[in-house]
């Protein structure tokens, strides 16, 4: 199964352009950090640079609606493909077809409803995390409660 979630911030402004037959496309970078401890015990920081691809309906929505530095999760395919340049020489580009984007909550510290929102980087990470055991239950469902899944093996 090749499913990719990632949340983090983004390189810069999403750019809107269309393919000859008329798709719309947007190549984005994103950045995602990981916090550590390094060989004295203090903090670290690690940031890894994530090329992402947007098509049609998704490619408008985040030309639209998305800016740069903003914090946004994206679910998709990771994907390689290869090309020629202009030399003869051939390049591999490994990315993200993204299928989905979500959006995460900024702004004031309660809505209109009286609820949290999310804020700060932690209240940002737990939301993030939140969201991707949520999708991680539909992409691997548990197995039959019923105690006899052995039954059901096909060997």
């Amino acid at each position: 199964m090749n499913v990719t979630i990632l949340y983090g911030r983004l390189a810069k402004d999403p750019e809107l352009k269309y393919s000859n037959s008329g798709v719309a496309i947007v190549n984005m970078q994103l950045a995602t950090e990981d916090r550590g401890k390094d060989k004295d015990g203090k903090p670290t920081r690690i940031t890894d640079w994530h090329r992402l691809t947007c098509l049609g309906k998704t490619a408008e929505l985040c030309s639209q609606y998305l800016k740069k530095g903003e914090y946004v999760g994206f679910t998709g395919k990771l994907k390689t493909r290869k090309y020629e340049e202009k030399g003869g020489t051939f390049k591999y580009i490994t990315e993200v077809l993204v299928e989905q984007i979500h959006f995460v909550p900024k702004g004031n510290t309660q809505s209109d409803d009286g609820k949290e929102k999310f804020t700060s980087k932690e209240k940002l990470d737990n939301a993030a995390e939140k969201i991707m055991k949520d999708m991680a239950t539909k992409v691997f469902p548990s197995p039959p409660s019923d105690g006899d899944f052995e039954s059901e093996l096909p060997f």
